[in-house]
Formats: structure tokens, sequence, C-alpha cells
């Protein structure tokens, strides 16, 4: 092999391994990363392939933040109606549906009373 094909060589799993690190600290933002899961990451050599599961991760954060978002303005507006049931509480934020959030946000917006604010959130 020569010289040159060695650099290239070099530079590409450079390429890989500087990828695979990039996807684990993206997905490690909103998750912990289980070690079988790292472990195929960093054993993954094809560059495309990563960059797609980087792409998918970077969508994947975004909707967790936007989540996370919308679940904190719900509580936001419906902190002054009273203590909320932690039960209530933990499930406005584990909801992922964007659509459900948004419909929870109309309803808090106009709820005047925790007990006016949607039952099936318990």
């Amino acid at each position: 092999m020569k010289s040159y094909e060695i650099e290239r060589l070099l530079k590409s799993e450079a390429k890989t391994e500087g990828r695979a690190d990039d996807l684990l600290m993206l997905l490690q933002e909103t998750r912990e990363v289980p070690s079988e899961e790292r472990e195929h990451i960093l054993g993954e050599t094809d560059l495309n392939v990563l960059d797609n599961w980087y792409q998918e991760a970077l969508i994947q954060n975004r909707q967790h933040i936007e989540s996370k978002s919308k679940a904190d303005t719900i509580l936001i507006l419906l902190e002054d109606l009273g203590p909320m049931p932690e039960d209530a509480k933990e499930r406005i934020l584990s909801e992922t549906d964007l659509a459900v959030l948004d419909s929870w946000i109309r309803q808090a917006k106009r709820a005047e009373s925790l007990e006016q604010f949607p039952d099936n959130i318990q």
C-alpha cells in the first residue's frame, strides 16, 4: 500500500471515529446509551451509515427538546391553578406526541381550575 493510500485510509478512519463520537454525544443529550448500542455505533465503519444515524438522532433530539418545552409550558400555565398532582405532572413531562401537547396547551390556557384540565393525563 502506498503512503497516500495509507494517509487517505487513516483520514477516513478518523472521520468515522469522529462521527461515531459526535453521534454518541448527541444521543446522550436526551437519554442513556446502552453499552450494546454504544459498541454497535463505535464498531460501524461506514461513514454514510453513521451520517444517516446522526441525522436521525438530530431529528429525535429536536423533537425531544420541543416536547419538553411544550410540557414545561403546560405546567407553567397550570401552576397558578393549584398544586399539580405528581402523577399528572409526570404524565405531562413524559408525553412526546406534539399534537397531544399542543392540545393540552390550548386546554391549559382556557382552564380556570385543575379540574377543567383533561383527566386523561393521569
